[in-house]
């Protein structure tokens, strides 16, 4: 049996392996076959292909890891090439240039985040709320100063996001009892999770108020934030005012170091 020697047209060769190239990225195209497809389908899920961003049932975990990749991506501006695409629909993430002047005069920022959402919509995308959010994403990702975000009330999607949450790097970020932190609201959560069901159903409106509770006792709590790291801790309310004073005096030491650059790119 004779073997093809590296850069030679043989099976194992260059040439051999070229040719091979073909039929992997024809199945990259394709996807996973129709029964992968079809079991994701019948648990009422789409495939990576078909999803439109983050799901709303995954709750903060979507947005711990949107948070997280804007941060490393923030802190490779300038370091590394970057080139973003969006082939197809994407969920989306006055305090920008306060935060940059807090930064720039080694001022702490405190932020106080109680966002209901970012208002979905074409008009809305096409008036550059993306391009408008990354802004004070930006803002906060590339400072270097202390950062203190205590929820207020409530964190909703890309909003809370873009002011100061945990997986962008806020230093302390915690949530009272009666916070709400989720991708979404439970009303509109529940509307597009269970929309069909909510349409077949003999009372609609007492199905769609039932599955809002189990969303917001499920996912949207203060508590399951805090055990997956949206949040540090579940604080009371009464001792926010503590809890910021010790995190002030904890963080005046803070250094955070950025990669060697000219500087950064900020949004336009």
């Amino acid at each position: 049996m004779s073997v093809g020697r590296a850069g030679s047209g043989g099976p194992g060769g260059t040439r051999g392996r070229a040719a091979e190239l073909p039929a992997p990225r024809e199945q990259a195209r394709r996807g996973p076959g129709g029964r992968a497809a079809e079991a994701q389908h019948a648990k009422g899920e789409l495939t990576a292909r078909e999803g439109a961003g983050a799901r709303v049932r995954e709750g903060v975990s979507a947005l711990a890891g949107h948070g997280g990749t804007f941060r490393r991506s923030t802190r490779a501006f300038g370091v590394v090439p970057q080139t973003g695409v969006v082939p197809g629909p994407c969920a989306g993430g006055a305090a920008c240039r306060s935060a940059r002047t807090c930064d720039a005069f080694d001022l702490p920022i405190v932020t106080l985040p109680g966002a209901p959402g970012f208002l979905p919509g074409v008009d809305q995308e096409h008036g550059g709320i993306i391009r408008h959010g990354a802004k004070p994403l930006y803002a906060y990702c590339s400072a270097t100063v202390p950062r203190i975000s205590p929820i207020l009330r409530t964190a909703y999607g890309g909003a809370y996001a873009v002011t100061d949450s945990r997986s962008t790097g806020a230093d302390p970020t915690w949530a009272r009892p009666a916070d709400e932190t989720a991708a979404r609201g439970a009303e509109g959560a529940a509307g597009a999770v269970f929309r069909r069901r909510i349409a077949g159903a003999e009372t609609p409106e007492a199905l769609r108020r039932r599955k809002a509770k189990e969303y917001r006792t499920g996912l949207a709590h203060p508590y399951y934030a805090a055990g997956r790291g949206p949040a540090d801790d579940v604080i009371d309310p009464a001792g926010t005012r503590g809890v910021l004073i010790a995190s002030l005096a904890t963080l005046r030491s803070k250094h955070a170091g950025l990669p060697s650059r000219r500087h950064g790119n900020p949004p336009q």
